[in-house]
This record gives C-alpha cells, sequence and structure tokens, in this order.
C-alpha cells in the first residue's frame, strides 16, 4: 500500500512538471517499485528476526527468484504473442489507476526484473533498509 501511494506521489509531481504521465512511464514504473520495495522491507524484518538467518535468506531469495521468473515468462510470452498476433504493444484496456494491477507485458517485466535485483541482494546479504 505504501510503494502504491508512494508512486502515486511521484507521477503526481512528475505531472505537475511535465503535465501528463503517460501509462507507458507509470506502469513500469509502479511495477519495479512494487518488485522490490515490499520485498526488501518484508526480508529485512524477516532476516532481523530469525535464529536461523542463513536458512532464512536461502529460502527468502529462492522464492523470490522463482517468482520473479514467473512474472518475466508471462510478460515475455504477453509481449511475443502481442507482437505476433499485431496487438498493439503499450495501448492498454482501461484506465490505470493508483489501485489496479495491469495485466500487461509492461507491467510484469519491470516487476521480475526488480524482484530478481531484490533477490539477489538477499542472496549477497546486502539490504539496505
Amino acid at each position: 500500500m505504501l510503494c502504491n501511494i508512494g508512486v502515486a506521489l511521484l507521477v503526481y509531481s512528475s505531472n505537475k512538471i511535465f503535465d501528463n504521465l503517460s501509462d507507458v512511464l507509470f506502469v513500469p514504473t509502479k511495477a519495479a517499485v512494487l518488485g522490490y520495495v515490499p520485498f526488501i522491507a518484508a526480508a529485512s524484518v524477516a532476516l532481523n528476526t530469525t535464529n536461523n538467518h542463513e536458512g532464512t535468506r536461502k529460502i527468502l531469495w529462492r522464492w523470490k527468484i522463482f517468482v520473479a521468473s514467473l512474472f518475466i515468462a508471462f510478460g515475455l510470452i504477453q509481449l511475443i504473442f502481442g507482437i505476433y498476433l499485431g496487438a498493439p504493444i503499450f495501448e492498454f484496456n482501461d484506465e490505470v489507476t493508483l489501485f489496479s494491477q495491469p495485466n500487461h507485458w509492461l507491467h510484469h517485466l519491470p516487476l521480475g526484473l526488480t524482484g530478481i535485483i531484490a533477490a539477489i541482494q538477499v542472496k549477497k546479504d546486502n539490504i539496505d533498509i
């Protein structure tokens, strides 16, 4: 929830400066934040409260790699089939709002990529919170 509010404030401030920020920039920014911040915050809390630091760290990064890989695969499949079927790849079917999660490759790929970055940081025990 805090990530959604943070991205909305970023977009609101950008709209005041640059007129309108299109969904093509809003969706990947929101996805990148949602792929990284909640996991790093939760991993930090989990690692600070556990008795088995190494075991918890292994579970966290393996799980996040798995989930992020699924997001990347799903986003690539959407992109490839969209190009193959001639669908417009930057067009959204409905209005993207603060709390909506678009089912679109432009949302899934950044979410998966930043998720993998977060998982690698947990694997290397390099969490800066």
